[in-house]
């Protein structure tokens, strides 16, 4: 009994940990909640483990449009994409849907905004000492100061972890434990 005991033990040691480190983003281009100046031409998402190739993401506008994304591709850590479409400003949402190399799925999100300036033409006076010479109005663009991005470390997702796969680890541990408390006791 006492070789029965110890085999259990050992068994429940030799339960991977990994099961229990999930995914999480570490870094983003576009970071989140940052304020870009220029439409991204690529999104691109890293994660602290690898992820698998069948790993994936959308990017959505302010009126949950689906925007071009093409060439998403998985290397080891980093999901990459390519935006085809010049964005307009406004806001918009990165969905991405991921399997960890815990085997777990994991859906999140995080937001950007796209603030790019927009040359307004300011007409310059016109002289009229004589009709035949006007000056023509032209065109200055004007420079607004943007925010930065910042590198974040910690994203604002959604992430939802797939936590019923670690109950029947939980469940026949505990069934263990019990049913080597009861052999004890009958024992005694």
């Amino acid at each position: 009994m006492k070789k029965t005991i110890w085999l259990l033990c050992l068994l429940l040691l030799l339960v991977p940990t990994q099961v229990f480190a999930h995914s999480k983003v570490t870094e983003s281009s576009p970071a989140a909640d940052a304020t870009v100046d220029s439409a991204p031409e690529k999104i691109t998402i890293a994660f602290n483990t690898t992820i698998a190739t069948m790993s994936t993401f959308k990017l959505l506008n302010e009126n949950n449009e689906e925007q071009v994304v093409n060439n998403i591709s998985v290397n080891e850590h980093e999901l990459t994409g390519d935006v085809t479409a010049p964005l307009s400003n406004g806001v918009y949402k990165v969905q991405y849907n991921i399997i960890g190399a815990d085997g777990h799925a994991i859906d999140g999100s995080y937001s950007f905004t796209v603030a790019a300036s927009e040359a307004t033409p300011t007409p310059t006076e016109e002289v009229n000492t004589t009709p035949e010479v006007t000056v023509e109005p032209t065109v200055e663009p004007t420079v607004e100061p943007t925010a930065t991005p910042s590198v974040d470390t910690e994203q604002n997702s959604d992430t939802k972890s797939d936590t019923n796969k670690v109950w029947p680890f939980i469940i026949i541990a505990v069934i263990i434990v019990a049913a080597v408390a009861f052999a004890m006791k009958k024992r005694k």
